[in-house]
């Protein structure tokens, strides 16, 4: 596992390719809204050796299970491209999709580019339990269970009531 951990470090290191995913963490999100998420693909073109054909994969990581499933491709299409300096490219891809119930989990990017596959680092997304509707009903209900206590100590309170 360490000797693993070391060949990807250095296959990092000398690639001429940078990955880079966002964003890295998500607000936690309700069943029905929708989440785009982006992966970027720096090239240094001084150093590249081959045609920039390459694929992109979307695949998603539960924590419950051991093998992460593949949810999404691009083929050989860029989503939107850049020359950022004479030596440098950036090619960016978007991953959209609205959020289902069993949609948490950690995504990530993998790039086929020139014989390597270079993963981003993953977005973690969550989701809330409640609806945000049920979620701000039972805030609405604790608050007025907490004031209608308060209003009753204070009346028993101005009356003598209380001990």
């Amino acid at each position: 596992e360490r000797d693993l951990m070391w060949k990807m470090l250095i296959m990092f290191m000398t690639s001429n390719y940078t990955v880079v995913q966002w964003p890295p963490v998500l607000d936690p999100l309700h069943p029905g809204e929708s989440v785009t998420l982006q992966c970027s693909i720096i090239s240094v073109f001084d150093k590249a050796t081959c045609s920039e054909d390459l694929s992109v994969f979307w695949f998603r990581a539960e924590s419950n299970k051991s093998h992460p499933n593949i949810i999404y491709t691009h083929g050989n299409t860029h989503d939107e491209c850049e020359n950022r300096s004479e030596a440098q490219k950036r090619c960016v891809y978007r991953f959209s999709k609205n959020v289902s119930s069993s949609d948490a989990g950690t995504y990530y990017c993998a790039v086929d580019i020139c014989g390597e596959i270079l993963f981003g680092n993953g977005t973690a997304l969550k989701l809330e339990t409640l609806p945000r509707t049920a979620s701000t009903l039972k805030l609405k209900a604790e608050i007025l269970l907490f004031v209608s206590g308060l209003f009753i100590c204070l009346i028993a309170d101005k009356f003598g009531l209380s001990n």
